[in-house]
């Protein structure tokens, strides 16, 4: 049997497994790579997790 990961959204704080909707944010000095949620590749460290578009809005805004 499978383990199910569970995901938390950086900004509300929401937990699930269900990333259907959710997108990925990578940063460094040099860019910001906003991506459709790859369950692979989200445990990439420094892998940021948003539950929904509006979420990875508020993110990228902050870092302004």
């Amino acid at each position: 049997m499978s383990a199910v990961t569970q995901y938390r959204c950086e900004i509300c704080g929401t937990e699930s497994a269900n990333t259907m909707h959710w997108f990925m944010i990578r940063c460094n000095a040099k860019e910001l790579k906003v991506l459709k949620w790859n369950s692979e590749e989200a445990s990439i460290p420094d892998t940021r997790h948003l539950c929904g578009e509006a979420h990875a809005g508020v993110y990228i805004s902050r870092l302004a």
